[in-house]
């Protein structure tokens, strides 16, 4: 049970993403066990797990939306979901998306922008 808690907890740190520094469980005699976490991730660390990450919520919105999207309305629906990546962050993983095939971005087509590939 604790277990499934705290993997719980930390999943919703990460889609917020928040990185935890210290644990603390209380047991009923009173005593309580501690334990730091690393504070700081690397930047290529922190890369490596925004990337999939945001390519995962842009397919949601995609699919939520069911027609294609500019950048700016993609922003816009990542907070409007309380998702919060930078700009920089969303416009490399459409170009990755595109690229691998798993988006593709029309202008020749209204709506125009990032749709999937059946659209």
């Amino acid at each position: 049970m604790l277990g499934q808690t705290l993997r719980t907890a930390l999943a919703r740190m990460q889609l917020q993403r928040c990185q935890p520094v210290c644990a603390t469980i209380w047991f009923s005699d009173g005593l309580c066990l501690q334990c730091n976490l690393p504070a700081e991730v690397s930047s290529q660390q922190e890369l490596g797990d925004e990337i999939p990450q945001c390519k995962q919520q842009i397919t949601w919105i995609l699919h939520e939306k069911g027609h294609r999207l500019t950048t700016r309305p993609i922003l816009q629906q990542l907070r409007a979901h309380n998702w919060h990546w930078g700009e920089s962050t969303v416009k490399r993983a459409l170009a990755e998306m595109v690229r691998d095939g798993e988006l593709t971005n029309r202008h020749d087509v209204r709506p125009r922008g990032y749709g999937l590939p059946g659209w």
